[in-house]
């Protein structure tokens, strides 16, 4: 499909499923699962919220005002 070293974009409910995929794999007795995911639309992130419902969350943002914004609303 894609060679070797070449980057691929990944949207929407392709980006999601692989989300979905990685979490529902058998972790075994691990306790915490750290997912680091890029700043977008938000759509994986509403997915695996609504999907997974996990335990609790940490947003991490850097200091400009426009990125804390964004880290609030998430949070709301």
């Amino acid at each position: 499909l894609v060679q070797p070293g070449q980057a691929i974009a990944w949207r929407g409910p392709m980006a999601g499923n692989a989300l979905g995929q990685l979490i529902d794999a058998h972790w075994g007795d691990a306790e915490i699962l750290v997912v680091d995911l890029p700043p977008g639309t938000g759509d994986v992130q509403l997915t695996m919220l609504q999907k997974h419902k996990p335990a609790g969350a940490v947003i991490v943002s850097t200091p400009q005002d426009l990125a804390l914004m964004d880290a609030a609303r998430a949070i709301r």
